[in-house]
């Protein structure tokens, strides 16, 4: 298989166009995948029909000056809500939101502990991945990212600060944190090594899948960035639904 990044899926059909970019997750301008996101996202202007609408992953982000800041700022979902913004196209992020899917991963037998370690991992990978560069002290945005997760969903007697979010890690997966250990943190929240972490991303696929069918049914092209796990999992649903 080629898992050359991005990870590009196209198909069209009855003048509809879908086009799913699976990035690799970025804060670099200068990453030579843009130059090709770039010239994917101008083959779906160019498409003649003129209902379109763009997928964004992780949430919608506050709108920025240049594509350079979304870019340094937000990454690859950046780049393509700067990019939907910036030629008036409607855009979403279809993620399955943080309560709907600590509840489907309960569901599925997995704890309170389980899914907190996760999230820390997850989230501390992403300050290393890139975050890093606009809040150095990880200390601090680790803080404030458990706090947003202790808002969002009733977690019981479990601790969230910080001081307890570390505890329960080390508990979940038996070895002190390490936060500069990217290696370590990317393989804690890979699917293909972790069950847990794999049951998380088949939810997202879903969730996912489901608003592209939704927008491809109602006659729009379709524009996603997603992580290119994403993209090489949901590839074959995406060539039957543009092959009907």
């Amino acid at each position: 298989m080629d898992i050359t990044k991005p990870y590009l899926v196209k198909g069209k059909s009855r003048g509809r166009m879908l086009v799913f970019i699976g990035s690799e997750h970025s804060n670099d301008p200068s990453h030579q995948q843009w130059k090709k996101m770039k010239v994917c996202f101008q083959e779906f202007l160019e498409n003649s029909n003129t209902k379109k609408y763009v997928f964004v992953e992780g949430g919608v982000r506050p709108l920025r000056g240049s594509l350079n800041e979304m870019i340094i700022q937000d990454g690859d979902p950046g780049f393509a809500q700067f990019c939907a913004a910036e030629n008036h196209i409607p855009y979403s992020s279809p993620e399955i939101g943080i309560t709907g899917e600590v509840n489907s991963l309960l569901g599925l037998g997995y704890t309170p502990k389980q899914i907190i370690a996760y999230y820390f991992a997850r989230q501390l990978d992403q300050w290393a991945r890139g975050d890093k560069k606009h809040s150095s002290d990880w200390r601090v945005y680790m803080t404030y990212c458990m706090n947003n997760y202790a808002k969002v969903h009733s977690w019981g007697d479990e601790d969230l600060s910080l001081e307890g979010a570390i505890r329960i890690y080390e508990e979940v997966y038996g070895h002190k944190l390490e936060p500069e250990n990217r290696d370590l943190l990317n393989n804690e929240s890979n699917p293909g090594l972790v069950p847990l972490v794999s049951a998380s991303s088949q939810l997202r696929d879903r969730s996912l899948f489901t608003a592209i069918y939704e927008k491809w049914q109602d006659g729009s092209d379709v524009f996603v960035v997603y992580g290119s796990g994403h993209a090489i999992v949901l590839e074959p649903a995406l060539l039957e639904l543009t092959n009907e």
